[in-house]
């Protein structure tokens, strides 16, 4: 009876060892075909669950996008204007009014932007279907090429030297540490 039992016990242990060894972020189908047939609504229901799961983290990373571009659009269209008002001739007084706007739309927007990268950054908004194989060197001259004319402004001599090197990551994320 107990060699019975242990034999017949088998599936459901390796399919616990397949839960165990699972990150929260591996939303992957279970492989229903492997259990008794006694156990597999039980596999289909979590499988089912998965799913909602990584529809949620879509919706919520569609979400975020959207907030991102609603957020980002407006606040450039500002400062733009602030900025071509600063071109305007002007009394000194309203000139300093005016660059206080400007600062503290730029602020908002840099603020709008790290509030919408941590949201992404989210472990719930970060499956396992974001990561991807990444070129590090080539993501870094990246960086620096879209940030040189900033830097230039700035007075702050920007380069990279890196040598070739792949990682699995999200793009993205690593983009913003960048």
């Amino acid at each position: 009876v107990w060699i019975g039992v242990r034999y017949g016990v088998r599936p459901l242990r390796a399919l616990g060892g397949q839960i165990a060894q699972r990150s929260a972020h591996d939303l992957a189908p279970l492989q229903a075909a492997l259990v008794p047939a006694e156990v597999r609504p039980l596999v289909h229901a979590l499988n089912a669950l998965f799913e909602t799961v990584r529809a949620a983290a879509r919706a919520q990373q569609q979400f975020i996008a959207d907030a991102a571009h609603q957020l980002r659009t407006p606040l450039t269209g500002i400062i733009a204007q602030l900025e071509l008002l600063d071109r305007e001739p002007m009394p000194a007084e309203l000139h300093a009014r005016l660059h206080a706007l400007h600062e503290g739309c730029v602020r908002l927007a840099h603020t709008a932007n790290q509030l919408l990268a941590l949201a992404r950054s989210e472990r719930t908004a970060t499956t396992r279907e974001d990561f991807a194989r990444v070129d590090l060197e080539q993501l870094a001259m990246d960086v620096v090429a879209q940030n040189l004319d900033r830097s230039l402004a700035a007075g702050i001599d920007l380069g990279v030297e890196a040598t070739r090197s792949h990682v699995m990551g999200s793009e993205w994320l690593l983009r913003e540490l960048l």
